[in-house]
């Protein structure tokens, strides 16, 4: 049954038994199939491997991960910044948004940065904002012509890193202040400048949790939650542990995540199953992605089966006590102690077994070991020695050996008490008296 349990797992394990004594159990083992160097003992094991650790994974200015060691071809290249981009079981196409380092220069003009081709650097311009007009500035502010009311209040919204815009020319007073991507209105800027948020965890940019609409979004994709707590401020968003999991939140990294599924309640977890049953409850791998994983552990000094399921199957030999198996062989005769019954819940069924011939059993205590010579068939004992000869056997104390007898049949006379000697010599005397016994000893 345990090497069931290792060929039937996912993936197939191999089941070894490092001790092949009988009295030696519970100590198999699951190992799994290469490149896994992981093994356990006496469940299935967790089959882990760290596939960042073959060389050349990823390429030059590329970083390998690898978010679950259980599964296979699940490694990803991320790019190190402050270029981005992540591909699975493949090298990046890493980019770099310029504007996160330049957008302020076009934004203090009032204008828009735009990079055009984020593989390659040197490629951000500044670019006017309608109405304004004007050809782009590589690397630098446009030489933009201003009109209507923006080309005096461009400076209140430029001083905010937000752009002026004019929207009728014939209207006064109706010019506003408006965010710059990736930045979001909150609320109009009315003559002045707007309210503007951004969210790290919902919106795409270089910045966020999803660098590109191609990518996935980092905290999400790792089964954590995304936060970004200050959504005036960039590059501060964290991933947190998701319930019942638990852990530190990292800022713009993935958070250390534990989940202990014989503490906490889940649909995987124990919920008690192994108190119930009066056992505890081990996990052996704690990370949140190890589910299903933990098992019940019997209690001393019951034996422990460590197999991997629900409720533990405890078997306590109670001749394994040094007290119990004493009182059996420190007897009179020697006898030997067996505990027929090993379920953890039998208790005081132990007993002392008498050597042959005696076949004498006693729950708890030492036996008295008795033996009718004249039944059972041993060395030494009568066996047919007396029925051969026409005689009865008698066994005068069934706590004594070799005091067995045979007695001649009525009406003859005599018995001999020697076990070692054929049967007794018998005499007829029919003028002697009814009854009368001659008994020779030698």
């Amino acid at each position: 049954m345990a090497c069931n349990m290792c060929e039937e797992a996912t993936p197939a394990q191999t089941c070894s038994d490092p001790t092949s004594n009988p009295s030696s159990t519970g100590d198999w083992v699951c190992t799994c199939a290469m490149p896994s160097t992981s093994s356990a003992v006496a469940h299935i094991a967790h089959c882990k491997f760290d596939e960042c650790s073959v060389a050349g994974r990823c390429p030059a200015g590329q970083t390998c991960f690898e978010p679950d060691q259980e599964t296979e071809g699940d490694w990803e290249c991320q790019c190190d910044a402050p270029y981005y981009g992540t591909k699975v079981a493949g090298a990046a196409a890493c980019e770099r948004d310029e504007c996160e380092t330049h957008r302020e220069t076009c934004a203090h003009e009032g204008q828009a940065c735009v990079d055009a081709d984020k593989t390659a650097d040197g490629t951000w311009v500044c670019r006017c904002v309608d109405p304004d007009t004007g050809d782009d500035g590589q690397q630098k502010a446009a030489a933009c012509e201003s009109t209507l009311e923006c080309v005096t209040n461009a400076h209140i919204c430029a001083d905010a890193d937000q752009h002026c815009v004019d929207p009728s020319a014939a209207s006064q007073n109706d010019w506003v202040c408006e965010c710059l991507s990736p930045y979001v209105e909150k609320m109009a800027g009315k003559q002045g400048p707007a309210v503007c948020e951004l969210d790290e965890c919902t919106v795409v940019c270089a910045t966020c949790q999803q660098p590109s609409e191609a990518e996935e979004k980092f905290c999400e994709h790792r089964g954590q939650a995304c936060r970004d707590s200050d959504v005036t401020t960039e590059m501060d968003w964290v991933c947190e542990c998701v319930m019942p999991a638990t852990g530190d939140a990292a800022t713009q990294a993935e958070a250390a995540c534990t989940l202990d599924e014989c503490e906490v309640a889940c649909l995987s977890c124990e919920q008690d199953l192994c108190s119930d049953e009066g056992q505890a409850c081990v996990d052996p791998d704690t990370s949140e992605k190890s589910l299903n994983d933990w098992w019940c552990r019997c209690p001393a000094p019951s034996a422990d089966t460590n197999a991997l399921h629900p409720v533990d199957q405890c078997k306590h030999d109670e001749c394994t006590d040094a007290t119990n198996a004493a009182v059996c062989t420190d007897a009179v005769p020697t006898q030997t102690c067996l505990d027929l019954n090993t379920n953890a819940d039998s208790l005081m069924d132990w007993t002392c077994r008498c050597s042959f011939p005696s076949t004498t059993v006693v729950t708890a205590m030492a036996a008295l070991c008795e033996h009718d010579e004249c039944v059972v068939r041993c060395d030494g004992c009568a066996n047919t020695t007396c029925t051969d000869a026409g005689q009865t056997c008698v066994e005068p104390d069934v706590f004594t050996v070799g005091d067995w007898l045979c007695q001649c049949a009525a009406p003859a006379l005599g018995e001999r008490v020697v076990a070692a000697v054929p049967a007794a010599e018998c005499v007829l005397d029919e003028c002697g008296v009814m009854g009368k016994r001659v008994r020779i000893r030698e």
